[in-house]
């Protein structure tokens, strides 16, 4: 059949794809995707086949992965692999054969491959003896559902190693902020429970895009995790902290909250940095604000009451009446938005009222404070607004 296959790349390759009808362009598809992976496993085994007759024979004195980076410009990350996978699959005869027809991918065999090096005295004899099982779960399956099915055999076969690896894994934990250029950089290594929680919850809000929603799938779940926490944040359930609530504080002069399209710098949001204006803006819309009096040396002289831009009273009537986001076709519900002043921002003396306030979510009252947008009134008082075009 590999060769079928491969007779018939020419004939493929001659065609332009932009010319052919969805059929075509399928079959198409579907002969040089084979294709690739039979030249792929063809390839291994010729490097295979090379390394196996020493470095003086066919490799110009040279190791065959210097000579694949020298002759070919290839990583070493790359070199290194392919040596490897041609090693394993002399092992792994029924996963070398489906690999050769072209019937499991490469991805299934370096998944694996890498079962094969992570066996020990104990399950290495027991892992070899599965291989019709793991191989034949490969051509229906994808390589994660093989992966899976790997670790599960390794746990079978030896478990009290995979306690201990388990327990290794556990101990590697961590998560680390980073403040940069404006962004806060997030680099963790999460136990599988605790990254199953942070998935879960992440997924629970992300709604399926609409039909003007232009973020990529991973600006999406990043905008997911600043609603979950938005959602903790507003709740009761997080531990208080010297008598206070969880929170984010700022810091900025008063002339800079009545300017923020004139910021200077001085804006800066506690453990990450400077904020740009329109940040400043968008959460200067719903939160406390508490007055500081500095003398001239930046001492505190004096220190005023914290008060709630928007009252609990107000959330309450704009929760009746809007329900939801008030962006066109969001249906995100009234308890996890922002209060937004709508036509004049309360900073440049907008009343904070039924009449001046709409409730958005964290997503659509950044697009509103990022992007060119049109807001109507509805006929019940409420707003509607979406992305000018």
């Amino acid at each position: 059949m590999g060769e079928k296959i491969l007779l018939s790349i020419a004939d493929t390759l001659s065609a332009d794809p932009r010319s052919l009808t969805p059929t075509q362009l399928h079959a198409r598809e579907e002969v040089l995707f084979q294709a690739r992976t039979i030249i792929e496993a063809a390839l291994i085994d010729t490097i295979g086949v090379m390394d196996s007759r020493g470095t003086t024979e066919t490799t110009e004195v040279l190791p065959t992965r210097q000579w694949l980076r020298a002759r070919h410009r290839t990583s070493w990350r790359e070199a290194k692999d392919l040596v490897a996978l041609s090693h394993a699959l002399k092992v792994l005869p029924l996963t070398d054969k489906l690999f050769t027809a072209g019937e499991i991918t490469l991805a299934h065999v370096q998944v694996i491959a890498r079962g094969l090096n992570r066996t020990t005295s104990v399950t290495r004899a027991g892992f070899l003896d599965a291989e019709h099982i793991y191989s034949e779960l490969a051509r229906v399956e994808t390589p994660e559902k093989v992966e899976w099915a790997i670790r599960y055999l390794l746990a079978q076969l030896d478990p009290d190693a995979e306690d201990e690896k388990a327990l290794d894994r556990y101990e590697k934990r961590g998560l680390d902020f980073f403040e940069s250029d404006g962004f806060m950089q997030l680099r963790g290594y999460l136990d599988s429970s605790t990254g199953a929680k942070v998935k879960a919850a992440i997924d629970a809000v992300i709604k399926p895009p609409a039909a003007d929603d232009q973020r990529t799938a991973s600006q999406r779940r990043a905008d997911a995790l600043g609603e979950v926490c938005d959602r903790a944040l507003r709740g009761d359930s997080l531990p208080s902290s010297g008598g206070q609530r969880a929170q984010v504080n700022i810091t900025c002069t008063l002339s800079e909250l009545m300017n923020a399209g004139a910021l200077t710098g001085q804006a800066v949001i506690d453990g990450v940095g400077v904020i740009d204006p329109e940040t400043l803006r968008r959460i200067a819309c719903d939160c406390n604000v508490s007055r500081i009096l500095l003398g001239p040396r930046g001492e505190v002289l004096d220190v005023g009451r914290s008060t709630r831009v928007a009252p609990v009273a107000l959330r309450r009537a704009l929760s009746l009446r809007d329900e939801h986001c008030s962006w066109d076709g969001c249906e995100a519900p009234a308890r996890y938005c922002d209060v937004h002043h709508v036509e004049v921002h309360w900073a440049h003396g907008g009343e904070t009222n039924l009449k001046n306030c709409g409730l958005y979510c964290g997503h659509h009252h950044t697009a509103i404070h990022t992007y060119d947008t049109v807001t109507v009134r509805r006929p019940d008082g409420g707003f509607l607004t979406r992305r000018r075009h």
